[in-house]
């Protein structure tokens, strides 16, 4: 397996070519979240109808399955994804639970639950098959894994994401969200499925949004969101043109929206 380093040296040489694509937009369709916690389960509602599968038992057996009531984080994503047999490498700053986020009033009420359970998910990750790195992913890889139709599930600060779509238009989040995202930090999984370069846009979905159409912002104010502290720089690469193959297997996250991460 290469090295990370050359990894991400050939993202960025891929990136400056001439033959880099300019525009990119991988096909995800929307789904809103029915509440103000379940931001993540709508994003793997997402991931699996734009890969042809119902998600009807996302909110059910699923949930059920994971035992993390309404507190959600990207480790149970993953395994949700992993249910359904959907290839995935999962990218994190952080092996686990964080301690520090213990002091942050968006974990405070759940995280002395959810350490434990987290932290044991974290350890069996590779026992399920499921990829788990300790490591930053740079704009430049996730936009490469983009333009290699892998769309991703990126967990970013809310109160830093504003869509350009969306400012000034009837788009309405719920207010519960918004009273959430009064919060210095706010968690909240959205779906980046494209980019133009020659804007400086990244597209993604929102689950909070009630655009018609996908939501875009400037590609350093979706880096700044989702490089923020409290994200613990958690993304799940969807690898839609591996499904059925093996799934990786070498190595082994934070909370989104009334999740912890």
């Amino acid at each position: 397996m290469e090295s990370t380093t050359e990894f991400k040296d050939a993202c960025v040489a891929i990136y400056d070519r001439s033959c880099a694509k300019d525009y990119h937009l991988v096909f995800v369709p929307g789904v809103h979240q029915c509440y103000s916690w379940d931001c993540g389960l709508a994003c793997v509602s997402m991931v699996l109808r734009s890969l042809g599968e119902p998600p009807s038992e996302v909110y059910t057996k699923d949930l059920d399955a994971m035992e993390c009531g309404e507190s959600i984080w990207t480790i149970d994503l993953a395994y949700i994804l992993n249910r359904h047999s959907v290839p995935l490498e999962f990218y994190t700053i952080t092996m686990g639970v964080k301690p520090e986020h213990s002091k942050k009033p968006f974990y405070q009420s759940h995280f002395n639950r959810d350490e434990s359970r987290v932290n044991l998910l974290f350890r069996k990750a590779s026992q399920h098959g499921i990829f788990v790195q300790e490591r930053s992913l740079s704009i430049e890889e996730l936009l490469y894994h983009v333009q290699q139709d892998r769309p991703a599930i990126v967990l970013v600060n809310q109160s830093y994401l504003h869509c350009l779509s969306c400012a000034g238009s009837n788009a309405r989040k719920c207010w519960d969200c918004l009273t959430l995202c009064q919060k210095p930090y706010c968690g909240h999984f959205v779906v980046l499925c494209g980019f133009d370069r020659r804007k400086d846009l990244v597209f993604y979905r929102d689950p909070d949004s009630n655009c018609r159409e996908v939501c875009q912002t400037h590609t350093d104010v979706f880096d700044k969101a989702r490089l923020s502290d409290g994200t613990d720089e958690d993304v799940i690469i969807i690898l839609r043109n591996q499904r059925g193959a093996d799934q990786i297997s070498d190595g082994v996250g934070a909370a989104g929206e009334g999740d912890g991460t």
